[in-house]
């Protein structure tokens, strides 16, 4: 019986592997303190497709959402939920113009920006990095618990009339324990 066992044990552990190489994924948070603001950035690795190039060249708008969550941590129970953040990133290609038009907001108080590109790589440069900020005004920062951040990328699947191809929600990634306290003392 175990000699059956094995071999797709093996096949499964090798597709697996595959897979998840290929599979769109963040790169864990840099967070640091400026100006009343905690300013998390992360990068998006491997997420755009041959799919996703023809997508945008047929003016279809791409939605891109990063969503950030921070806890503070609790002994003996569940973890508290300090604050959830959605930030979008939205791209369409103007046919007129031939330009990538890039929509987002980075969590300051202003109007959400616009930035014009001519070509498909100097907009992938600017889509595939995300920094943001959250006010300190929602995290007690003279608390001493430690808190962590939650972070995941998701590329919206649905378009009005018709599923879009390449869609992909990446994996949670954890940063690494941090106090407020300690950031600013860092700075």
């Amino acid at each position: 019986m175990n000699k059956r066992i094995y071999p797709a044990l093996i096949i499964f552990l090798f597709f697996n592997s595959v897979c998840s190489a290929i599979s769109p994924g963040l790169v864990p948070p840099d967070i640091r303190i400026y100006d009343n603001h905690l300013i998390v950035s992360t990068e998006l690795k491997d997420w755009f497709t041959p799919e996703l190039r023809e997508t945008l060249h047929s003016t279809i708008p791409v939605k891109i959402s990063l969503r950030v969550q921070i806890f503070r941590e609790k002994t003996f129970w569940v973890d508290d939920k300090a604050v959830s953040e959605s930030f979008t990133k939205r791209i369409v290609y103007d046919k007129k113009t031939k330009q990538f038009i890039l929509e987002y907001q980075d969590g300051l108080p202003t109007a959400p920006k616009e930035m014009y590109f001519d070509s498909i790589d100097e907009l992938l440069n600017h889509v595939s990095y995300f920094t943001v900020f959250l006010s300190l005004k929602d995290i007690n920062i003279y608390s001493k618990r430690k808190c962590y951040i939650r972070m995941r990328v998701k590329m919206d699947d649905r378009h009005e009339l018709f599923k879009i191809p390449g869609s992909f929600t990446t994996s949670w990634v954890k940063s690494r324990y941090f106090t407020i306290k300690e950031l600013l003392d860092d700075v």
